[in-house]
C-alpha cells in the first residue's frame, strides 16, 4: 500500500521533472532563438554563455573558427590572448571590448576587428551571453601596408 509520504514523494519527483522538462525546453527556445538572430548577421557572430561554450554560431562564424566549434569551450576555439581576455572580462564585467583577431584561410593572411558585447536575458539560464563578431579588416590593413612601403622607398630614394 502506498502512504502520504510515498505520494508526496512521487509528487516532488514530478514536480521536479516537469521543472526540468520547463528549463530543457526554455534552453531549446533560446538556443533556436540565438541561431535565428546569429544567422541574419552579415559578419561571422557566435555568443558565448556564463559557462564559457559557444552556444550559438552563424555559417561565416563556424567557416572561421571551425565547424565543430559549438558546444566547445571557447578558449580551445580561438586561442589568440587578446581575444580570450576580451571574453572573458566581457563575460565578468559585462563592459563591451574590441580587439583583433588573425586568421590564416591557407592562401592568405587575414585580420579582423572583433566586438565583445554583452547581452543579457539570452542563453542557457537566461544568465546572458557574450556576443562576438568578427569584422575583415583584410582589405584596410594590405592598404595601409602598401602606403607604409610606398612611402619608405620614396624616402630611400630621396
Amino acid at each position: 500500500m502506498v502512504g502520504q509520504e510515498d505520494l508526496d514523494a512521487i509528487g516532488d519527483v514530478f514536480t521536479i521533472a516537469i521543472q526540468v522538462a520547463a528549463e530543457l525546453m526554455r534552453s531549446k527556445v533560446n538556443d533556436e532563438i540565438l541561431d535565428a538572430l546569429l544567422a541574419g548577421f552579415p559578419l561571422p557572430c557566435l555568443a558565448i554563455d556564463r559557462a564559457e561554450r559557444i552556444i550559438a554560431a552563424n555559417t561565416e562564424a563556424l567557416t572561421l573558427i571551425n565547424q565543430q566549434a559549438r558546444v566547445q569551450n571557447y578558449v580551445t576555439m580561438l586561442r589568440q590572448p587578446a581575444l580570450l581576455d576580451a571574453i572573458e572580462t566581457t563575460l565578468t564585467d559585462g563592459m563591451a571590448r574590441s580587439t583583433q583577431y588573425l586568421s590564416n584561410d591557407g592562401a592568405q593572411d587575414a585580420a579582423f576587428r572583433v566586438s565583445c558585447r554583452a547581452v543579457q536575458g539570452l542563453g542557457r539560464d537566461i544568465g546572458g551571453v557574450v556576443l562576438v563578431s568578427f569584422e575583415d579588416i583584410t582589405d584596410k590593413e594590405q592598404a595601409g601596408q602598401t602606403r607604409r612601403d610606398f612611402v619608405a622607398n620614396v624616402s630611400h630614394e630621396l
